[in-house]
């Protein structure tokens, strides 16, 4: 004679109440016996948390458990920018330089001007690592540099020194904080002659200031420098003899020696006859 049994409900069992599921940790009854909404079957007698590539059906099946996570083709996976500890643990932490990563947005939405290079996150060309950890724009004379690209993608008319620092192309200085290279203007400091004369022609370095040469005078606000006529301004008679014979300089200003005449063009200085 056949006795009857008593057997534990397993998930996918009919029920009528939770109460009949009740052997099963976290589970509920919906008609059979079913994990609660943050769990998935774990084998037909337990459930468990939902993890980092579990099956989901939904985003909030994923995030409900896993912060910074979402379903992607029916699978739990972190937010891009986001990585996961490991498979065993429900945990998304933001990506960080030099973490692993497979394409440019998993460390463009963790660290702002950085890509994936090599299979890890780097800093895009033209930005520095900073202590911090995020990415700096490179400037002149204080972020290291291994090529051109590195100081050239940040600032105009740079590029990378022998001591791997980025400086400005001759003819050019540094300024806003080392955030642009202009060039250089009479007045403006120097340390060689082709600082100014790159620059400007008929310029040169006299006393870490560009200067145009004797002769000549900054115009256009001094981006420039013209040789002197009569009735410019002077200082020295060699400011004017050196740009037109037989001038001088009288009460500042360029005038032809006694006995010569200026020509229209005021550039030379004949003998009156």
């Amino acid at each position: 004679m056949l006795e009857n049994i008593c057997i534990e409900r397993r998930l996918g069992d009919i029920c009528l109440t939770d109460k009949h599921c009740s052997n099963i940790k976290f589970s509920v009854c919906n008609g059979t016996c079913t994990c609660q909404s943050k769990y998935i079957p774990n084998g037909n007698m337990t459930c468990k948390l939902r993890n980092i590539g579990d099956i989901c059906d939904s985003s909030d099946d994923c995030n409900v458990t896993v912060d910074d996570s979402i379903c992607i083709n029916y699978q739990c996976t972190c937010k891009t920018g986001f990585r996961h500890i490991n498979l065993n643990e429900s945990l998304c932490i933001l990506r960080t330089l030099f973490d692993s990563c497979e394409n440019n947005y998993d460390c463009s939405e963790a660290v702002a001007n950085s890509i994936c290079k090599n299979d890890s996150c780097q800093c895009t060309s033209g930005f520095a690592q900073r202590d911090s950890g995020s990415c700096v724009k490179r400037r002149v004379g204080i972020h290291p540099c291994v090529t051109d690209l590195d100081c050239s993608d940040s600032i105009n008319m740079t590029y990378c020194d022998s001591n791997n620092t980025c400086s400005c192309y001759m003819g050019y200085m540094s300024v806003q904080n080392g955030t642009l290279c202009k060039l250089r203007r009479i007045s403006d400091v120097c340390s060689s002659y082709d600082d100014c004369n790159i620059a400007i022609k008929n310029s040169f370095c006299n006393h870490s200031e560009c200067k145009c040469i004797s002769g000549y005078l900054g115009e256009f606000g001094n981006q420039s420098c013209r040789r002197r006529q009569m009735g410019d301004v002077c200082s020295t008679d060699n400011d004017c003899f050196d740009a037109v014979e037989d001038s001088l300089c009288q009460n500042g200003t360029c005038n032809c020696v006694v006995g010569f005449l200026s020509s229209l063009e005021q550039d030379l200085c004949t003998k009156r006859r």
